[in-house]
């Protein structure tokens, strides 16, 4: 449960830092740069289902706020070989940003 509540936590931390999300780098397929709103939810399963939902009612905020922290660092989620990883942004051998190096690449 706390390796759950953790995954959540760097998904939603990575929504509310405005990280621009690309949904595929194929061909074709979508790159989108959002940033939430107040009452706005993330939702990241393991399998790297996503699902944004702006019209969520109080009731279910105050739930999911009842164990949320508020972000403190960028994280980064990357899928890979059908898993979902999560890894705090930090520098590169640069001395760059790991998530500035990734949006520039």
């Amino acid at each position: 449960m706390g390796s759950m509540r953790a995954l959540l936590g760097f998904a939603l931390a990575v929504a509310l830092g405005a990280i621009a999300w690309a949904q595929g780098d194929q061909p074709g397929q979508q790159l989108s740069g959002f940033q939430l709103k107040t009452g706005t939810v993330l939702c990241v399963t393991p399998d790297g289902t996503v699902t944004r939902r702006s019209d969520v009612p109080p009731e279910m905020l105050r739930e999911v706020m009842r164990e949320a922290r508020p972000m403190t660092a960028g994280s980064i989620l990357v899928m890979r070989d059908d898993k979902l990883y999560v890894t705090p942004d930090r520098r590169t051998q640069g001395g760059a940003m790991l998530i500035e190096t990734i949006r520039k690449s």
